[in-house]
C-alpha cells in the first residue's frame, strides 16, 4: 500500500502541486510510531518539497494516573515539505457500528459492520482548517461529508476550500461509491467553495465551487491527478445562516 501511494505520488514529476491528497487511513500503519516505515513517508514528502495531507489511523497513551485505556482515532496529518507536522484532525462524526457502537458499554451483543475499523475515539477539538504555504482547508473524513454543518463551520473558520478523505473499499462497485461522491457536489455548492476528493478505491476528484466536476478517477483504477482549484475568501448566505 504505502509503496503504491508512494509511486503515484512522485509520478506527478518534478512540478509537483501545492498540496498532495492521500485518502483516509493510506497508511496501514501508526505515523510517527512505525518509524522505519514512517521515514519512507517522509523521505517521499522531502523529495517533492511540497506539502502532504495523509489519513493515518493514530493512538495515544492516558496518563499513568488517570487509569484510562488507550485511544485510538482515525487522523489526517498535514505536513510541511519538510516532513514536519503542522496539523491535524481527529474525525469527530464516526460510523455508528462501523467505528464504534452506540451504548457499546450496555450493548455488549452488538458487533460492528466492520469489523477492520476498529474502535475509534471521536475529536473534539474546534473545527479550524489546516493551513499550508499557499492556503487554507476543511478536513471532512469519509462519513463527515454527510453533514453541512461540518463543512459550514470549516467555512466560518477561514477554509479556502474543502478537502475529504474517504476509504469506499467496503462499498465495493455498488451505487453507494457514486452516491458517496455526489454529495460532496453539496457541501462545495452551499459553502461556494472548491472541494477536493481522496478515496483509496475512487472515486477520487475535484469540484468547483459552483459545483461543476471536474477531473476525476474511476473506481478500482490506479490514478494520480492534479488540478488548478480557486481558493475562496467571501462565505455564502449558507455558511452564514446554516439551517
Amino acid at each position: 500500500t504505502l509503496d503504491r501511494y508512494i509511486r503515484l505520488s512522485l509520478s506527478l514529476g518534478p512540478d509537483a502541486p501545492d498540496l498532495v491528497v492521500w485518502p483516509e487511513t493510506a497508511l496501514p500503519f501508526y505515523y510517527g510510531f512505525n518509524r522505519p516505515l514512517s521515514d519512507r513517508v517522509d523521505q517521499c514528502i522531502r523529495q517533492m518539497n511540497t506539502a502532504f495531507l495523509i489519513g493515518s489511523p493514530a493512538f495515544e497513551r492516558p496518563d499513568a494516573e488517570s487509569g484510562t485505556a488507550i485511544r485510538f482515532f482515525n487522523r489526517a496529518y498535514l505536513l510541511n515539505r519538510f516532513s514536519i507536522e503542522t496539523g491535524r484532525y481527529d474525525k469527530q462524526h464516526l460510523v455508528p457500528f462501523g467505528e464504534y457502537v452506540p451504548f457499546g458499554r450496555y450493548l455488549t451483543f452488538l458487533g460492528k459492520i466492520t469489523a477492520q475499523a476498529g474502535d475509534f475515539t471521536a475529536g473534539t477539538e474546534p473545527l479550524v482548517p489546516l493551513s499550508f504555504r499557499t492556503g487554507s482547508t476543511g478536513v471532512l473524513i469519509c462519513f463527515e461529508i454527510l453533514f453541512p454543518s461540518i463543512a459550514a463551520e470549516f467555512v466560518q473558520n477561514g477554509a479556502g476550500f474543502l478537502t475529504t478523505l474517504t476509504n469506499d473499499a467496503w462499498f465495493g462497485r455498488t451505487p453507494a461509491a457514486r452516491q458517496h461522491f455526489s454529495i460532496a457536489v453539496l457541501r462545495a455548492v452551499e459553502n461556494r467553495r472548491a472541494l477536493i476528493r481522496a478515496a483509496n478505491t475512487g472515486i477520487s476528484g475535484f469540484i468547483t465551487p459552483t459545483g461543476a466536476v471536474g477531473r476525476t478517477t474511476d473506481l478500482f483504477t490506479e490514478a494520480a491527478i492534479t488540478a488548478d482549484l480557486p481558493v475562496m475568501k467571501r462565505n455564502s448566505v449558507y455558511t452564514r445562516t446554516k439551517d
